[in-house]
């Protein structure tokens, strides 16, 4: 089995199994907690993926990137980012517990906010980004999978009633502690082991290197962060619970969202290097590939949202429903844009991508900040279609202009495809939704057939380089 595939099957089992774990997590929590205390642990948890972002600026992306160069990375940078981002954490924290204490919030909720943020510390030493970079996806995969199982663990000791809901966040801060571990054992069996590193000249460095990409991606993950806090302030925290559950479900199906980008950016970044004359064959096959899944997503999502979100949460989460068809449309964006904006990291255009990933999200926060007070939690939702929708417009613009992306008439007979059959699921559902969920897809797959959207080519060419 070659690297690749090895990657990828590594990388599948350790997010379907941690992400299936914490997404039973989520729902026990869902229901123990209702609504209102689920909304709560959603603040904390929003809070501490903002932090968390500030505590680690851009060093997912780019320091993985800089790993998979030739040459890899030298022992002084590894201890310098480590080092900045404990130091980045602890500032952060002390911050987030002087406001917390000097203005007058109520004590629940101060308790499950410091709880969360306290997940900084084990978070800030993980070094996935190192493993990742250097292509070694096994030991990532199971130090999630083990991460989770301890969360689910603790959560399910911990948690038993309405009024436990600060102990959501213990939980999880202890799966955060796992995971840590053992991805520094990964680390140390393949060299030594690094350091604290007192360089603050060399964390400065890091620092402004790192800092566009970061600013970039804090404000990209302003969908995910930003929801449950501008819920919580303007509507209620139940309606943030509502929201939470919705996303959760959206964030089982963007697994394939975070392999994708594992596996993508170091594999581009090397055949870009390497063997240049197949890198847009390479992006046409993987872009049709996701094209098709982004399909398949849309034309199932939403026939079967309302009764999900009710078998998995409960009917006191009924009207969640309304916001997954919503959110499914943010999901299917989401993918495309990850094959987009991987293409313009791989090829060095940091600044650029940062750009666009700010004026993406600025458009995203401004819908939110509007949308929410007129129209509640379905505002809130079409404000994170609306900002990932202009993202994922202005990342292909450049990355076709930059000769990164090829030509749209590669996809024209995909993207017809789809829209017949969306059309014809249209078409039936008044008539019967069941027969409408079986027969698009059908109607999918034989027009992809018809159109020989798949040449056996291009299989071989998958088949002749992962398997």
């Amino acid at each position: 089995m070659k690297r690749p595939l090895r990657n990828m099957a590594a990388l599948l089992a350790g997010d379907v199994g941690s992400r299936g774990i914490g997404f039973l997590v989520t729902v026990y929590l869902a229901r123990i907690l209702g609504p209102a205390g689920f909304g709560l642990v959603s603040v904390g948890m929003a809070l501490l993926g903002h932090l968390q972002l500030l505590a680690s600026p851009g060093i997912q992306l780019v320091e993985t990137r800089n790993t998979a160069r030739p040459g890899g990375m030298d022992d002084r940078r590894v201890s310098g980012i480590l080092t900045l981002r404990l130091v980045l954490s602890v500032i952060l924290f002390g911050i987030a517990a002087l406001v917390l204490f000097v203005f007058p919030y109520d004590s629940v909720l101060r308790g499950v906010v410091l709880w969360s943020l306290a997940s900084l510390f084990p978070l800030a030493v993980a070094t996935d980004w190192y493993l990742q970079g250097n292509e070694r996806m096994e030991p990532v995969g199971l130090a999630r999978f083990a991460g989770y199982v301890a969360y689910g663990l603790a959560a399910w000791m911990l948690v038993r009633s309405a009024d436990d809901v600060a102990m959501a966040p213990v939980s999880f801060l202890l799966g955060s502690v796992v995971t840590s571990v053992m991805l520094w054992m990964a680390v140390i069996s393949g060299r030594e082991r690094p350091g604290i590193s007192w360089e603050p000249s060399l964390w400065v460095r890091i620092f402004r290197e790192n800092l566009p990409v970061g600013a970039a991606v804090f404000m990209g993950q302003m969908v995910i962060n930003l929801p449950p806090v501008v819920l919580a302030a303007m509507k209620s925290s139940a309606d943030a619970g509502i929201y939470n559950a919705a996303m959760k479900l959206v964030f089982v199906i963007l697994i394939a969202d975070r392999i994708l980008n594992a596996l993508l950016l170091p594999a581009l970044t090397r055949i870009k290097g390497t063997k240049p004359a197949e890198f847009e064959h390479m992006v046409t096959i993987v872009t049709k590939v996701v094209l098709t899944s982004v399909v398949c997503i849309l034309l199932l999502g939403n026939a079967f949202a309302s009764w999900g979100v009710e078998l998995v949460f409960g009917m006191s989460y009924e009207s969640a429903g309304s916001i997954l068809r919503i959110l499914l449309l943010y999901a299917g964006i989401t993918l495309v844009n990850s094959v987009a904006s991987n293409l313009l990291l791989a090829a060095g255009l940091e600044r650029t991508y940062s750009a666009i990933l700010i004026r993406g999200s600025i458009v995203l926060v401004a819908a939110m900040v509007i949308l929410t007070p007129l129209f509640g939690v379905l505002g809130t939702a079409t404000g994170a279609v609306i900002g990932e929708l202009v993202t994922l417009v202005l990342m292909l613009r450049c990355a076709r202009s930059e000769g990164l992306f090829p030509p749209w008439r590669h996809f024209a007979g995909l993207l017809a495809s789809g829209a017949a059959a969306g059309l014809a699921g249209w078409l039936i559902w008044t008539t019967s939704p069941l027969i409408a969920a079986c027969a698009a897809p059908v109607v999918f797959a034989g027009l992809l057939t018809l159109l020989r959207v798949f040449k056996s080519e291009d299989l071989g060419y998958v088949k002749d380089r992962l398997v």
